[in-house]
């Protein structure tokens, strides 16, 4: 006699409803681009809320650049995963400080894996390109590209190595005296490890060097290099990364922390 399988049908189909969503964590650093991507067809709303600040050190003649209020950003954007390899996001972003708070820029975002999510190889590529647009800064518009690299899955030791520049687009500013030409390479590498299967500990390092700058004499143009912690969290329908950076030089910003979060729709 055969067995009935109905009932095993049935609770192999409602374990696949109704079980937990096990999503890793997208973004397992908060300077690092990484290769992780939205599956296809999903979306997620993501934000980040992150600070550039100095800390002041101790009672030392306070410089010019010292003297600048901290900045505080919100960003904010739906991502989609557009294809297996493909992942698109239309961000927003706010600043503020101690006097005032404005919308700040506005982008469009792409992130292409040169390999599909699904594939379970360790060593995943990544580009990125995204055009930002300043609404209520003197800066004008820009290109970011980033070449990403990784190695290792999120469930063991996960490395990541990220290159990039900012380019300034001025002549999409159309006014006679717009803002000054201003290229800046940035690199950034990770390393992220699974302290339990949903909770994540690293460390990271960020740096922006200024090749074409607006103007020498500010210290937002001296390079900047920072090193960090970071710890991320997954749960069912999202994730959640938090850590600092502190800066190396002696340049104003000296301290990033960023929160990050997301949540799937």
């Amino acid at each position: 006699m055969a067995p009935r399988r109905g009932p095993l049908v049935a609770a192999l189909i409602a374990a696949a409803l109704f079980a937990p969503d096990a999503r890793a964590g997208i973004r397992p650093y908060i300077w690092t681009w990484d290769t992780q991507t939205v599956a296809q067809g999903d979306i997620e709303l993501e934000q980040w809320l992150w600070v550039r600040g100095h800390i002041a050190q101790g009672e030392q003649t306070p410089q010019p650049s010292d003297e600048r209020p901290a900045a505080y950003w919100i960003w904010w954007a739906p991502v989609i995963g557009a294809t297996s390899q493909l992942e698109v996001a239309f961000p927003f972003q706010a600043l503020g400080n101690a006097s005032f708070f404005a919308l700040d820029s506005f982008e469009v975002d792409a992130r292409y894996r040169l390999f599909s999510r699904n594939d379970d190889g360790k060593l995943q590529p990544l580009l990125r390109a995204a055009f930002h647009q300043p609404i209520s800064s003197a800066d004008g518009p820009r290109l970011d590209v980033n070449a990403v690299l990784s190695w290792g899955t999120l469930s063991e030791l996960h490395a990541t190595v990220d290159l990039g520049a900012r380019i300034g687009l001025p002549f999409l500013t159309f006014e006679q005296n717009g803002p000054a030409e201003r290229v800046q390479l940035t690199y950034a590498a990770g390393a992220s490890y699974p302290i339990t299967e949903s909770f994540h500990a690293g460390v990271e390092v960020f740096g922006e060097i200024d090749m074409v700058k607006a103007d020498p004499t500010m210290s937002s143009d001296l390079p900047h290099h920072f090193v960090g912690v970071n710890a991320s969290w997954t749960f069912a329908r999202g994730w959640l990364t938090a850590g600092t950076l502190i800066g190396l030089t002696h340049t104003t910003p000296n301290f990033m922390p960023r929160l990050i979060w997301a949540v799937a729709i």
